[in-house]
């Protein structure tokens, strides 16, 4: 069930990707239909969905967090829905940023939904996500000890159902890397921004250490690190701790993310007069 949030993300990460595509398909509404958003449905609608419905019906314990004994037939088409669902909102809320220049939030749908996966699997919702996702059954998660922590996850990774996320992972991250890559390059070279007027490879590499940030650090690593932080302080004071940590990183427009937004990810177009600071941070207080 966690595919629904990750579509959420790989919609984000889609839009992202062609920010500039779409922000020329604004300016010019006639000049093509938004192929970009429906690439990313049917990369999900083709791949991704049907891989979490896949999942369901075969282990249906685990991906339910052990809610569930079995998935009938109807639960299993829900959810596929949803999955491709939530991977058009991921694309259409950040495309709805991207166009009007609200780059930090456009961002933020990215690296939140990330980030909302990773703490779902990691804390849960009582601090036992990472047990429920290290284990293969209700029963398995039942007698869970936390001593035996590296036992069950040795059991877990060479388990049929961790080679099956293997296996799944070797076919659907290559495609996406490579369809977020090559949408990216092709928009940010229209942009004309010096980054880019390299080689491919060192463009490629660009992209991919970039991706690697927002992914890894901001989404997953911060996930992992709003969990601890919850389970030492508490649901009330971890939350605001975490909370506090967001808001000094993402708020100042001349911060750590703001920065990493402007000047790489959405990079201002050469075109256009003012630098990044004639774009809007985001949605407007009126005063």
């Amino acid at each position: 069930m966690i595919e629904v949030v990750w579509a959420y993300a790989i919609g984000a990460g889609f839009a992202m990707a062609s920010a500039h595509q779409l922000q020329e398909r604004h300016r010019n509404p006639g000049i093509s239909a938004n192929r970009y958003l429906l690439g990313s449905v049917l990369y999900v609608a083709l791949l991704v969905a049907p891989a979490g419905a896949y999942l369901l019906a075969a282990y249906p314990s685990w991906s339910s967090f052990h809610l569930l004994d079995s998935a009938p037939w109807w639960l299993v088409g829900f959810f596929y829905l949803a999955t491709v669902i939530g991977a058009a909102l991921g694309f259409g809320i950040t495309q709805f940023c991207v166009v009007r220049e609200w780059r930090r939030w456009a961002a933020l749908q990215l690296v939140g939904g990330y980030f909302v996966m990773t703490f779902i699997l990691a804390y849960g919702w009582d601090g036992r996500g990472y047990q429920r996702f290290l284990s293969l059954s209700r029963a398995e998660f039942d007698g869970w000890s936390s001593d035996d922590f590296f036992s069950n996850l040795g059991t877990w990774l060479t388990s049929n159902l961790a080679i099956t996320l293997y296996l799944l992972g070797a076919i659907l991250l290559p495609i996406m890397g490579v369809m977020l890559a090559y949408w990216h390059i092709t928009g940010i070279r229209s942009a004309e921004d010096p980054l880019y007027s390299r080689s491919g490879i060192t463009q490629i590499a660009v992209f991919a250490v970039v991706a690697g940030i927002a992914v890894l650090g901001g989404g997953v690593a911060g996930g992992v690190a709003a969990s601890v932080v919850i389970g030492l302080l508490g649901w009330l004071l971890g939350g605001l701790v975490v909370t506090a940590v967001i808001l000094v990183l993402f708020l100042p427009r001349r911060g750590l993310v703001g920065q990493l937004v402007d000047q790489v990810i959405l990079p201002q177009e050469s075109g256009e007069d003012g630098g990044a600071e004639a774009a809007p941070a985001g949605p407007q207080v009126a005063t």
